[in-house]
């Protein structure tokens, strides 16, 4: 039963779609231009190997469609297609052992959102390629990506832009540079999830080019591919991943082999067009569920890399065992290199919640004896409202580790709900001062001293050490009411976020 409940749940897994998307088959036309055109020019020009050049470059592009306005869209997609350029001449002009600084360098910059993991892929690519002439195939690689950046940028296609947005003023680039250190050096120490993950692609996939580098492993670079497309920055979504994208990639290779076994003998107008029509079905698909995309993008892979149909079984075969192995690498990274240890992090964020809340309480106390200006009223709001946001990013990294605390978690939520609660009763409290009872400003004071001896004891006080506050304050107040059951939440979270879990004892039947 259990065996079958878990193949129920990757089967579940794998089939689950991205909620609100639906099938865009104006980014499927692109798709099939971007590649086909370039594929079919190749083919009447006879410089096929130049065409199916260009029409990678394309295809991998049209991998994500930029957002925003037009200013946002051409820096998006211009910069992505240089950067894709840079790589693979990087990687062509080094190879082999050369190649490894600037594979570790963009692997482990790979998370940032201005590079992404696709400059590390092409520096990868560029060292295994045959090369021809270097400067040829890189202007035809960047002439691909601008094709499909052009093709892009038409609405039509692209979607409709945003209307422009005003622009912050531009920071000095001195003071842009040091502010980017101090933000680096915040998130090395206080072990962000992002840099955790930099660091754990980095490692991963330098290692996984040495591992293939020493070997000479033929078709090492699908390895580390598999690393690229699976590791993400929590184990569960990692783990979704690794079944969409294995899942995706085996049928996806089936398919391309089945096809070249078909294709053989055909004219290479028919295979170009078979792989046009691949990537225009596959491209929409990949908002609405990442597992259908492999299935079309293995075969448009293989057929452009093989256009003479010597592609078996075989190396469909190969192609899925070595993707496997990358999605491993990733799981066994994700848990063994820098493991994300959110619940032991909880209390942290929970006096954070606390403290700031007092700061509101202290603050509505002020307006309720002299009330402010408007503009002062949401003085610590923002502060509160970071705070509660934080912990609720945490409550979600915590759900995606393996073995969640379902406990835990739902607690956590609770404890959301009561910081919202009483954030929206002390708005109400400084909104309508007049209908404040005459002892609530001292009701508050006394709240916020709660708070803040909570939240310096939360690792320290023992179950029955802290107060029971549901039942220390008249509880018509709605402040009162909301202020006092976030201390016992926030307390009873504390308590489950520290405890350590005992074994539990074995059970015998009579």
């Amino acid at each position: 039963m259990k065996t079958t409940d878990a193949v129920r749940g990757i089967v579940r897994t794998y089939l689950s779609r991205e909620p609100g998307t639906t099938y865009d088959w104006h980014i499927g036309t692109a798709a099939a231009i971007v590649v086909g055109l370039p594929a079919c020019l190749g083919v009447v020009l006879d410089r096929q190997a130049d065409g199916i050049l260009t029409a990678m470059a394309g295809w991998l592009v049209m991998r994500s469609i930029p957002r925003g306005d037009t200013r946002d869209r051409v820096l998006s997609l211009v910069r992505r297609s240089l950067l894709m350029a840079v790589g693979v001449v990087l990687g062509m002009l080094t190879g082999g052992w050369a190649a490894l600084p600037a594979v570790a360098l963009a692997a482990f910059g790979a998370p940032l959102r201005a590079l992404g993991p696709f400059p590390a892929l092409c520096v990868v690519v560029g060292a295994q390629w045959s090369v021809r002439s270097v400067w040829l195939d890189t202007a035809l690689f960047l002439a691909g990506g601008l094709f499909a950046t052009a093709l892009l940028l038409i609405p039509y296609f692209g979607g409709r832009h945003d209307p422009p947005r005003p622009r912050p003023l531009r920071t000095p680039g001195a003071v842009g540079v040091r502010t980017a250190l101090v933000s680096l050096r915040a998130a090395a120490r206080e072990g962000g999830p992002r840099f955790r993950h930099a660091v754990r692609l980095g490692l991963s996939v330098t290692a996984a080019y040495i591992l293939v580098t020493a070997t000479g492993l033929p078709g090492g670079q699908l390895v580390i591919i598999g690393i690229v497309t699976t590791l993400r920055p929590s184990w569960g979504q990692t783990t979704n991943r690794i079944v969409k994208r294995v899942g995706g990639t085996v049928l996806g290779s089936l398919l391309a082999a089945a096809l070249l076994a078909f294709a053989a003998g055909l004219s290479p107008y028919v295979l170009m067009a078979v792989v046009a029509l691949l990537s225009g079905l596959g491209q929409p698909l990949r908002r609405i569920n990442y597992g259908f995309w492999p299935v079309f993008s293995a075969p448009v892979a293989l057929l452009l890399t093989d256009t003479g149909g010597t592609i078996g079984w075989r190396d469909a075969l190969e192609r899925s065992t070595y993707n496997a192995a990358g999605a491993l690498l990733a799981a066994l990274a994700t848990l063994l290199i820098w493991p994300a240890h959110e619940q032991q992090r909880i209390p942290d964020h929970l006096a954070a919640v606390l403290q700031a809340h007092a700061r509101l309480l202290d603050r509505a106390t002020h307006l309720l004896a002299l009330p402010a200006p408007p503009e002062e009223r949401l003085h610590t709001r923002a502060t509160a409202d970071d705070t509660s946001r934080e912990l609720d990013q945490a409550r979600k990294r915590l759900s995606l580790q393996p073995r969640p605390p379902r406990d835990l978690l739902e607690k956590l939520q609770q404890v959301a709900e009561d910081a919202g609660e009483l954030r929206s009763a002390a708005r109400t409290a400084v909104k309508r001062p007049t209908l404040a009872p005459p002892a609530t400003r001292d009701t508050l004071t006394l709240l916020a001293e709660h708070l803040r001896h909570t939240a310096e004891n939360l690792e320290t006080h023992l179950p029955g050490d802290l107060p029971a506050a549901s039942r220390s304050y008249p509880p018509h107040e709605r402040i009162a009411q909301a202020a006092a059951k976030l201390l016992d939440d926030a307390s009873a979270v504390a308590r489950l976020a520290l405890r350590k879990r005992a074994p539990q004892p074995e059970t015998t039947g009579r």
